[in-house]
Order: C-alpha cells, then sequence, then structure tokens
C-alpha cells in the first residue's frame, strides 16, 4: 500500500507514497488505458488501448517487465484490469464482453464469455474469491473467477446511463460489504450482493429534465470520478461539464461526510487541471487524495 502509480498515456510513472518524485518510468507502445498494483506493492498490471496486457515488477528503487513481456488476447481495449490479492492472477475485461482470467504463474488463461454487453469498470472483493463486473447496459454481474460462473447479477434501480454517458464505476465500499456503481448522470448507488437489496443512493449531481430546440444544447454536469477513506466516512467525487471539461476550471472536486446514514457535502473546489482527471484515490493512511 505504499507505492503510486500514475498513466500518462503512454507512460507509467511509480512513487513511494510520500516522495517528492518518481523513482521509475517506463515508456509503453501504446495508450495506457488501465493500471493496477498488487496489495503488496510488488507488481503493476498495465492494460493498452490495443489489448494487450503488461506485468512488471517494482523493486525498492526500479521497476522491469516480467516474461511473458506481453499478454495479448483483447482486440480491443482492456478498458478493466485487475490484480489478485495474492498476486496469483490477473483480471481483464473490455468491449468484447468477456472476462478473461490470467494465471501469471504458467501464462494459461480461462473465459467466461457472454456478459451481455460491453464492461466499462471492474473490481475485486479482498479475498479475490468475487469479481464484480460494470457493463455498459447499466448491468452488474458478480462473477466467481475460478469457477467461472456467475453469482449474481444485479439491474441498477435507475439507468447507468444516459443517451450520451456509459457508466463510469464500479468498486467494492469494504466497509459495508456493498458495491457501490456510478453513473455519469451523476447517481451513486450501493448495493448488497450477499442479501440482494439497494443499501443507499447519492445523487451527486442533481439534475432535472428539460427539452430545447437548440442544435447545441448547453453542457451538463457529470460525474466523472469516485472514491472511498478507509473507514468509508469519507466520499470524493470529481463532476465535470460534459462538452467544455477541457480546460482548467471545468472539473470540481468535492469531499462528502457520512452523517445519519447519509453523504454530505462539506468542502469543495475547483481542480487545478488542463485536462481530463482519470483517476482518483485516498493514500494508504487516509490523510491524502491523488488523482
Amino acid at each position: 500500500g505504499q507505492i503510486i502509480a500514475v498513466a500518462n498515456r503512454r507512460r507509467l510513472m511509480v512513487w513511494n507514497n510520500g516522495g517528492d518524485a518518481p523513482f521509475a518510468r517506463i515508456s509503453h507502445e501504446r495508450k495506457i488505458v488501465s493500471v493496477d498494483i498488487s496489495t503488496d506493492g510488488s507488481r503493476a498490471l498495465v492494460a493498452d488501448n490495443g489489448g494487450q496486457i503488461a506485468l512488471f515488477a517494482i523493486f525498492q528503487q526500479s521497476i522491469s517487465r516480467i516474461e511473458p513481456e506481453h499478454m495479448h488476447w483483447h482486440a480491443h481495449p482492456a478498458n478493466a484490469a485487475k490484480l489478485a490479492a495474492d498476486g496469483s492472477h490477473a483480471f481483464t475485461a473490455g468491449a468484447e464482453g468477456v472476462l478473461v482470467v490470467w494465471q501469471l504463474i504458467g501464462g494459461e488463461r480461462d473465459f467466461l464469455p457472454r456478459l451481455g454487453a460491453a464492461c466499462v469498470a471492474m473490481d475485486t472483493a479482498m479475498d479475490t474469491k468475487r469479481v464484480a463486473l460494470l457493463l455498459a447496459d447499466g448491468t452488474i454481474r458478480v462473477v466467481d473467477p475460478f469457477s467461472l460462473s456467475t453469482v449474481v447479477s444485479i439491474r441498477r434501480a435507475t439507468p447507468a446511463h444516459d443517451t450520451v454517458h456509459t457508466p463510469s464505476g464500479l468498486f467494492w465500499d469494504q466497509s459495508r460489504s456493498a458495491l457501490v456503481s456510478c453513473g455519469a448522470s451523476g447517481a451513486m448507488q450501493w448495493f448488497s450482493h450477499a442479501t440482494n437489496e439497494y443499501q443507499m443512493a447519492v445523487s451527486v449531481v442533481p439534475r432535472n429534465a428539460i427539452s430545447s430546440t437548440n442544435a447545441n444544447p448547453p453542457p451538463v454536469r457529470t460525474l466523472e470520478l469516485a472514491a472511498f477513506s478507509k473507514s468509508g466516512k469519507t466520499m470524493i467525487t470529481v463532476d465535470g461539464l460534459s462538452s467544455t471539461a477541457t480546460v482548467s476550471g471545468e472539473y470540481r472536486l468535492r469531499f462528502w461526510e457520512l452523517r445519519g446514514g447519509k453523504y454530505h457535502v462539506v468542502t469543495q473546489s475547483t481542480l487545478p487541471a488542463a485536462s481530463k482527471p482519470i483517476g482518483i484515490d485516498f493514500a494508504p493512511e487516509g490523510n491524502q487524495v491523488m488523482f
């Protein structure tokens, strides 16, 4: 939990948490679309827009590829990539609607096909016995990656997408033992797959439907990113204007606090960035935010 990795187009940079500068930089052949770090900080998994997967070993002051240099099955960008907690397996999915389970020792792979739609996001439970997949049609599938079977298929109570935007995120809220799905339209929903019930919902970017005859309707705010502190008591979100969020000042960072079973905004600020942020998370100690 002391390693921070940042992908910038084709470059991967790795920091020790609290370090002033990255101790390692890797130039990749293609644009990186997904990165994951193992629990012990010893490995990094990188997926690119050509569908290739690369595995790296992280040392104290360096990083190097692990053979085989590339694992390739996807014909399209591997939008979601995760490492198992014990580092024995990797899980990837993308536009093909197939979950690929890679055995990192031995190099074999297994497949769970016909998910029903392209995979937008993925997260794993702490014990890696369950993998959750958010699909482009708004469905969430919780699967057993080792028996290659679906445990439960969840249809969101409200659509995860609108006419323009696809679902934007999925992760486990470990403090509640629940899955949280994020829709670009601004809605977040908590679902317990163990009890098969919705726990709560938060409208991060409230929106009223409007009609317009304007050929160029005004931009609307959309939910881009979200993350939780380890305790679950603090949530951070990033929202932006859909059509003009490419310049400084268009993205908003908000901090939420859990009180009385509901999240309330406690502070917000404009992100000092001139381009779209692609990831956000709390540092392991929980007292810093990285984006």
